[in-house]
């Protein structure tokens, strides 16, 4: 986030915009009504969660979120700075009148179709690549395509098989070879284990949103920041306060966001780089 704005200022500039997509990839747009989220992100390779609630949609928008094999984007931020916050697969979606208001929930899965779906039929000839391997297995998982930082010089000496889901088989091959990966805001990323992906650092201070104080904990460290959606994990993050200052691996984040009242907030776990 560019410039020096106060933590006034930003709770008061709080925005969120919605997209709704159906199963031929139509997207619908909402802005500008009461959005509530909690939203889960971890590295690991099981899919990151989200509670979506909004206020007041149209008889007909509440209709079509119930539709099967929905999909939506939630970008959240400030006015020029909105980044995409949560992505996924709506898993459930229900609306109830709580007078004088409807409110729709939606419960959203980050890559969650294609993690417990996406099947792969692999049949690899004597002495190719592990890392062309890799590369297939995530291509396998049919979503965009993250960042990657690896390099895998081991060859299938005598070949590879294997049937089964494309998640089975990175975790399998992740195992193998020190890689992490996840899917992070619709897309699939993979590094080394404790090494950060190659991506820009969001800085964090108390002039760009550090509430409170950085905490050690036995592996790393925890802090609040106002809510800030370029905090990936998996993703560098530059940490300058008081007691504490460096680079980080970002494991974990939470983020808490009511357009009109509450949190606007992302909480962080992070750990040592290496």
């Amino acid at each position: 986030m560019a410039g020096v704005v106060t933590a006034g200022a930003y709770q008061y500039l709080r925005t969120a915009e919605l997209t709704v997509f159906d199963k031929t990839g139509f997207g619908r747009k909402y802005d500008g009504l009461r959005v509530q989220f909690h939203i889960e992100k971890t590295s690991e390779s099981t899919a990151n969660k989200a509670e979506i609630k909004v206020f007041n949609l149209s008889d007909s928008s509440r209709f079509r979120i119930e539709e099967d094999e929905m999909s939506v984007e939630l970008k959240a931020g400030y006015p020029g700075a909105l980044e995409i916050v949560a992505s996924g697969d709506v898993s459930k979606g229900v609306s109830a009148k709580k007078a004088p208001d409807w409110l729709t929930t939606m419960e959203i899965q980050d890559g969650g179709k294609a993690l417990q779906e996406k099947h792969v039929d692999f049949s690899f000839t004597s002495g190719t690549p592990y890392q062309a391997i890799i590369e297939a297995a995530l291509n396998g998982l049919g979503v965009a395509q993250g960042p990657r930082s690896f390099a895998v010089s081991e060859t299938a000496v005598q070949g590879f098989s294997f049937s089964g889901t494309a998640k089975e088989l990175l975790d399998k091959l992740g195992r193998r070879f020190g890689l992490a990966w996840s899917i992070q805001n619709g897309a699939v990323q993979m590094g080394i284990d404790g090494a950060t992906l190659p991506a820009i650092a969001p800085l964090i201070d108390v002039y760009s949103g550090l509430i409170g104080n950085v905490l050690k904990r036995e592996k790393g460290i925890e802090f609040t920041s106002l809510l800030n959606g370029e905090i990936i994990p998996g993703h560098p993050v530059v940490v300058e306060s008081r007691d504490i200052n460096g680079t980080f691996l970002v494991k974990k984040t939470i983020l808490d966001g009511d357009t009109h009242d509450g949190p606007w907030q992302t909480k962080v776990e992070a750990e040592p780089i290496g």
